[in-house]
């Protein structure tokens, strides 16, 4: 039985990709016991070439290529291909520890997961710290949703969970495609239908800074692209949320998202900020839904957007940006 499944996506990593595939194959089960799925989104680099050096030397590597699609449908793709019962997303400027595969499917299995989570350690100039995070139910076993009620915010990254496959296919957990920031439109809608997660806080995962990575360079599509998590949250909520308790907390994602794409967008070229501003007026409705988050400083906010849409704009970007932007 094949116990795992890596899928890690890879487009134009020729310098990292080395260091992720080692980590993968420097496990504590057999060959037959787990599977790499290298999903080759399009590279017109050395990464393909890369990946496929393993072939000869590991016969649990899987090679996909696609043209250029993003993040979202490599990782889909991997989903669709892979056989093993749990699945975890490896981003391909990152690696996992060695020997740490037992370990988790056997925590896996002792509590019929569908989500493991545990944490992470950021490497910045070769120094690795490990994340601090306030989640206070280590080592306890608890449902998606009660996970939700006790976070004002859930963790976003996909990459800090091990997913059981089946789980991911019945409730139709696949990444929109298209958008950067796809784990805040995923993770809310993963963990709401999860019956069992488990918190440890142990890392397993480690975090590469890359300077060059889209996670951590400014672009005008993750603004528009927040607009969209925005509106696909609120329709998962609209859809498939029943109670006020849940509601709130999916408006704190959906308030979260709104201050990102502020942020991002104050980067932006002065045309690039008015043709937000633009799609910010189509949304007026929705983004009116967040003054029912119970977050003070979202509900305020919008108090002062529906006051003065200028106004609102200015003071934002003064705090942000410590001048005023041109809008």
């Amino acid at each position: 039985m094949i116990k795992f499944s890596l899928i890690v996506p890879a487009y134009q990593v020729e310098n990292f990709i080395k260091k992720c595939l080692d980590s993968c194959f420097s496990q504590d089960l057999l060959s037959d016991e787990y599977e790499v799925l290298f999903i080759n989104d399009g590279s017109t680099d050395k990464s393909l070439e890369i990946a496929q050096g393993y072939s000869s030397s590991h016969n649990n590597i899987h090679i996909f290529s696609q043209e250029n699609k993003g993040l979202s449908e490599a990782r889909n793709t991997g989903i669709r291909n892979a056989k093993g019962k749990y699945v975890w997303f490896i981003d391909s400027d990152d690696w996992i520890n060695t020997n740490c595969l037992a370990e988790m499917y056997n925590l896996c299995e002792k509590n019929d997961l569908d989500i493991l989570h545990f944490n992470a350690t950021d490497f910045k100039n070769g120094h690795g710290v490990i994340r601090e995070e306030d989640i206070t139910f280590y080592d306890q076993l608890l449902s998606g949703k009660e996970y939700i009620l006790n976070s004002n915010f859930i963790r976003f990254p996909v990459c800090l969970n091990i997913f059981k496959r089946s789980f991911l296919v019945e409730n139709q957990l696949f990444f929109k495609a298209g958008i950067y920031h796809e784990d805040n439109e995923f993770s809310p809608r993963a963990f709401y239908y999860a019956k069992t997660v488990f918190f440890v806080e142990k890392s397993y995962y480690n975090v590469y800074h890359n300077p060059q990575s889209i996670t951590r360079t400014a672009n005008s599509k993750k603004s528009f692209d927040l607009l969209q998590v925005m509106e696909s949250t609120y329709h998962f909520l609209k859809e498939n949320v029943t109670e006020d308790k849940f509601k709130t907390k999916f408006y704190n994602y959906i308030g979260l998202a709104f201050n990102g794409a502020f942020d991002n967008i104050l980067e932006a070229s002065l045309e690039d900020r008015r043709l937000f501003i633009t799609e910010i007026k189509k949304n007026l409705k929705l983004i009116n839904e967040i003054s029912k988050s119970e977050i003070l400083k979202y509900r305020v906010q919008i108090f002062i957007f529906n006051m003065s849409m200028p106004l609102y704009l200015n003071v934002f970007s003064i705090l942000k940006n410590k001048k005023l932007t041109k809008w």
